[in-house]
């Protein structure tokens, strides 16, 4: 799907997108919806996660992870639950310790966006 141009079209040519409107995502989250593609949630991907990235991250992370968001070498996913909040965001009371240079929760509920395996990226 990235090398047609299909994940992340509104991104900007500097991080390898199409620097298209919105309304292309639109019209291929359609498309695939036709056909029934349902193994990756490209909206997801391309249209929730990856603008959290392009919106909040620095230039450094935006220029190492958006070009991979945009190849599809990467793919993203979320996740929005604890234990006994379920998809209820108002009642997610999590926390994190810092230990070094990581950040401890013991309370971590893994979602992926397939159901392959799942890589994690530092």
């Amino acid at each position: 799907m990235g090398e047609n141009g299909f994940l992340c079209p509104w991104l900007e040519e500097k991080y390898g997108g199409s620097n298209a409107g919105y309304e292309y995502s639109v019209i291929i989250n359609e498309e695939l919806s036709y056909v029934g593609a349902t193994g990756l949630l490209a909206g997801l991907h391309s249209d929730i996660v990856v603008p959290y990235l392009h919106s909040f991250g620095n230039e450094e992370q935006k220029n190492r992870w958006l070009p991979g968001c945009v190849s599809g070498n990467i793919i993203t996913a979320i996740a929005m639950t604890e234990p006994g909040t379920g998809s209820d965001l108002a009642a997610i009371r999590a926390t994190a310790v810092r230990d070094g240079n990581l950040f401890l929760n013991t309370d971590l509920i893994l979602s992926s966006n397939s159901s392959g395996p799942v890589s994690w990226q530092s």
